[in-house]
């Protein structure tokens, strides 16, 4: 073990030498250090590049002037110095690869190197290192809060984390998202680390989607809020140019960024520390907050705003319960800049058990399939790799880059706490709506979907809004679009269920289809033989990319992107020639970030184009279209109940959630009405007491 002081005079010196053999506690289960007496605590976890571990950062109640470093990390590589420097941005753990690049972390701010030397990392290196808080302050104007902590070795590997505060604290972000004028994101994140210290920041990335190179520009920023008076839907529809009302509850100029802070860059990812945010109230008396930017050139003139949302933490559980198995996994990750932390509880008799994630959901229960097909966990794709890793991992139990994401025994197995800096619950490449596999001896046993659910204590599932588009002509197939019921939730996921050639014309299965989102439903003419789906209109483009002529570079940036243009912003889609092949062939689901079904952008109502580039000439090159439309929750009750016998031994009345699959189950059913009722009573769904 070594330790280091640097930055303070001899009778500081010889307090920490007195004092701090009795701030340090035994190591935690995982190897990190637990420094007690602590008011602040800040840590940053590695598991990439055969580092695995954390560096933890504290400032001491009892010597307030003195920051503590502890290093607990493995090396099971043969890199033994690592420099160490603190970088600009933190860590967006939404990018799998390259995310500890110079242009996703920024400049270099302080390089350990100078102060204390490179890290040697051995087997399992245990280091300790105090500095004076002159030197490294955790919070505050200069503090290193939501930085990143960069480590390189001399071959030039790179790994990284977000310096965050420890799992007790509070953390808030709200998110501005820029799609008209300008592309791109503002988040204001505070963190509540005890009673008293707050710390906010103001983390822009915004780009000029009018310029087709970056070019650097300065702009006036402001926080605007509507009239109390307004109502929801005039909020959803309001035009920049209606926002008069500055945000200023306290009148100290609070909303007024560009006086306080000055003005924001445009094409260059910028983070402001601002303590005065602290008090940002982000759900002002009922009122929506609006990020402004200006004309650069005429002060006055609005070029683009974007309303400030709360962007709330997700939270994901899978729960399983067999005969002898009974396992409840939970997901949460407080923002895309943090790590996801993981909770397992099993009680189960068997040892070879095995936890895989893998790509899509579960079918539904009622959804048809051919007999001969095995319904044990069909359709949910192979296990989760979006990175390509090699599957099975060749190894056991090295860093988490190794492996595919989905591979989470590979990972840290089925420990009752653990955390992971490859499982994304954020992003195009969130585990959302996927389905945890859980195997036994090599063999899938059952199966979950990973739901969302309010926090990790939380029973409560998060509400959603569903709508689909359904083919039946000259296609056969659904596809689904979900998305949370909460004005800060962007992600919508989008699954395809099957698609079916159906019109007799092809029984081969076919691939790279395009699919769009376009402005008009469709009308009588998505049968036609002649300019099938021209009722359908032109790609949904509410902010105006194709405008521009953009939507050729689409493919290098989603800035120039349109909203409808699926097929490049995602991918292509497959169509099976048979029933029997659609499950395997066409299912697949997708997590998208810039389509929504609310607001004045709402893909509701508009139409689902597949085209089908390679068709007869004269049928044009839109192979299908079908409306996107909303799914209603269903509702059945049966309450009065009459029976021949003398006395009906029960008076409860039974609630089904899904009335189609009430009248599925009577159909099957060969038996008479009051054997079918009593199979729904007892199997279908639950019994609600009158």
């Amino acid at each position: 073990m070594y330790f280091s002081t640097i930055g303070m005079g001899f009778p500081k010196l010889l307090l920490v030498l007195v004092i701090l053999p009795y701030l340090y506690c035994e190591s935690l289960d995982d190897d990190e250090f637990n420094n007690v007496n602590t008011s602040i605590q800040l840590i940053s976890r590695f598991s990439q590049d055969l580092i695995h571990g954390s560096i933890l950062f504290s400032q001491h109640s009892l010597i307030d002037d003195i920051i503590l470093i502890s290093v607990s990390l493995k090396n099971f590589g043969n890199s033994l110095q690592w420099s160490w420097q603190i970088k600009e941005f933190p860590v967006d753990y939404t990018i799998l690869n390259d995310r500890c690049s110079d242009k996703n972390l920024g400049n270099k701010l302080l390089n350990f190197d100078d102060t204390f030397g490179e890290l040697t990392l051995e087997n399992h290196t245990r280091l300790q290192f105090s500095i004076s808080k002159s030197i490294l302050e955790l919070t505050g104007p200069l503090g290193i809060w939501y930085r990143s902590l960069l480590l390189k070795d001399n071959a030039g590997n790179t790994i990284c984390s977000t310096i965050m505060a420890k799992d007790d604290s509070e953390l808030r972000v709200a998110e501005a998202k820029f799609q008209t004028r300008f592309f791109g994101n503002i988040y204001i994140v505070w963190v509540g680390i005890s009673s008293s210290l707050m710390d906010a920041i103001i983390f822009t990335n915004l780009e000029d989607r009018k310029s087709l190179k970056t070019e650097l520009t300065t702009n006036n920023w402001k926080i605007f809020s509507t009239d109390v008076l307004e109502s929801i839907l005039d909020k959803s529809k309001l035009n920049c140019d209606a926002l008069q009302i500055l945000y200023d509850p306290e009148s100290n100029g609070l909303g007024d960024l560009g006086a306080r802070l000055g003005p924001v860059q445009i094409g260059k990812k910028s983070l402001i520390r601002d303590t005065n945010l602290a008090t940002f109230d982000i759900e002002y008396e009922n009122r929506a907050l609006y990020m402004v930017l200006f004309d650069s050139e005429r002060a006055d003139n609005i070029l683009d705003c974007a309303q400030i949302n709360l962007k709330k933490s997700i939270t994901l559980k899978g729960f399983v319960n067999e005969t002898n198995i009974k396992l409840e996994l939970t997901l949460w990750q407080k923002s895309k800049f943090e790590i996801t932390n993981v909770y397992s509880k099993v009680d189960s008799i068997q040892n070879d058990i095995t936890l895989r994630l893998h790509e899509m959901p579960l079918i539904p229960k009622t959804f048809k399939t051919p007999l001969i097909l095995n319904n044990n966990c069909l359709g949910v794709g192979n296990i989760f790799n979006p990175t390509g890793k090699l599957f099975p991992a060749e190894v056991e139990r090295q860093t988490q880059d190794k492996y595919a994401i989905g591979d989470l025994s590979g990972k840290y197995n089925y420990d009752d706490s653990s955390w992971d800096t490859y499982l994304p619950l954020f992003g195009s490449n969130s585990v959302i709506h996927r389905s945890l596999v859980l195997y036994i001896n090599k063999e899938i046993l059952t199966c979950t979907t990973l739901l969302p659910f309010t926090d990790p204590h939380s029973q409560t599932k998060v509400a959603y809004l569903t709508a689909e588009a359904i083919f039946r002509y000259p296609l056969v197939g659904r596809i689904i679009f979900r998305q949370p019921i909460d004005i800060g939730a962007t992600e919508t996921v989008i699954i395809i269920e099957s698609l079916v050639h159906a019109d007799g014309t092809t029984l081969k299965d076919s691939d790279d289809h395009r699919w769009s989102i376009n402005v008009q439903p469709p009308g009588k003419d998505f049968y036609n033989w002649m300019d099938r789906c021209k009722s359908a209109g032109p790609i949904y483009d509410p902010h105006k990319v194709v405008k521009n002529n953009m939507t050729y570079l689409c493919s290098k940036s989603l800035k120039y992107c349109s909203v409808g243009d699926l097929s490049s912003r995602l991918n292509s889609l497959s169509i099976a020639g048979n029933k029997l092949n659609a499950i395997g062939v066409s299912r697949h689901m997708f997590v998208d970030e810039y389509m929504s079904l609310f607001g004045i952008n709402s893909i509701i109502g508009k139409s689902l184009v597949i085209y089908g580039d390679h068709g007869p000439q004269a049928r044009g090159d839109r192979l299908a279209c079908s409306k996107i439309e909303k799914v209603w929750h269903r509702k059945a009750v049966v309450k009065d109940w009459y029976s021949d016998m003398t006395q009906i031994l029960f008076l409860e009345k039974l609630n089904y959630s899904n009335f189609l699959n009430m009248i599925q189950l009577i159909l099957r059913s060969t038996s008479k009405v009051y054997k079918a009722v009593m199979i729904i009573m007892f199997i279908q769904i639950q019994l609600m007491v009158v």
